[in-house]
């Protein structure tokens, strides 16, 4: 997917130029509804594979967060609903809650794709404006810091689960545990490799697009 981004971000973009956000929000609803149907109409053992583990089969996932993506940056047409910016986040928060409470009802191939999808989508959209009360909260720079940190954590935390399945710690010792070992290797991998490699890239491409001029 990270080699795939330039190629459907182009095309995205280039498909999206003149549309207003409405109209790529309902592109992205149409492409999620295909997946979830796909995914209601096919269940079995092999399911969770095919239709979560199958890194092809979650292109439409990467597909749509794009689309959100550039609905989002063009979001003056829609941000004008009428809500409060902190009920708007409570609404979003009960929906991730009432998506969890009914996802058992459902496939896991779904539970942790289709399903979760809109709610995740909608979660991140309300929140990135950072209007209410609860956004406002989680803007403490212990939790900015956690939120930097937090793709390393998604990429460890399950090696070290892993590892210290291996071990004799208890469950209940091996939770907190984990949770330190994770936190920690986070915090060095983002600023060992993320965050160095993100300023590389960075500056080598704002240097190619300044010019030659530029870079003398």
């Amino acid at each position: 997917f990270y080699a795939l981004l330039p190629i459907v971000l182009w095309s995205a973009t280039r498909m999206t130029r003149t549309a207003r956000p409405p109209k790529i929000l309902l592109a992205a609803v149409a492409l999620w509804a295909l997946t979830f149907g796909a995914e209601l109409c096919h269940h079995g053992a092999a399911s969770f594979y095919w239709f979560y583990v199958f890194p092809p089969i979650r292109l439409p996932d990467f597909t749509i967060g794009i689309l959100l993506g550039i609905a989002f940056l063009k979001r003056s047409a829609i941000s004008r609903t009428g809500l409060r910016p902190t009920t708007r986040e409570l609404l979003v928060v009960g929906g991730i809650i009432l998506a969890t409470l009914v996802s058992p009802a459902f496939p896991a191939s779904v539970r942790f794709s289709a399903l979760s999808l809109p709610f995740s989508a909608a979660l991140i959209s309300v929140f990135a404006r950072q209007g209410g009360a609860i956004s406002r909260f989680f803007s403490a720079p212990a939790f900015v810091r956690l939120g930097e940190i937090s793709f390393a954590f998604y990429l460890v935390h399950l090696l070290v689960i892993d590892a210290l399945a291996l071990t004799p710690l208890s469950y209940l010792a091996a939770i907190p545990t984990a949770l330190v070992i994770s936190l920690a290797l986070s915090f060095v991998l983002y600023h060992g490799v993320e965050e160095p490699f993100r300023r590389l890239l960075c500056s080598t491409f704002m240097v190619r697009a300044a010019g030659p001029s530029a870079a003398s």
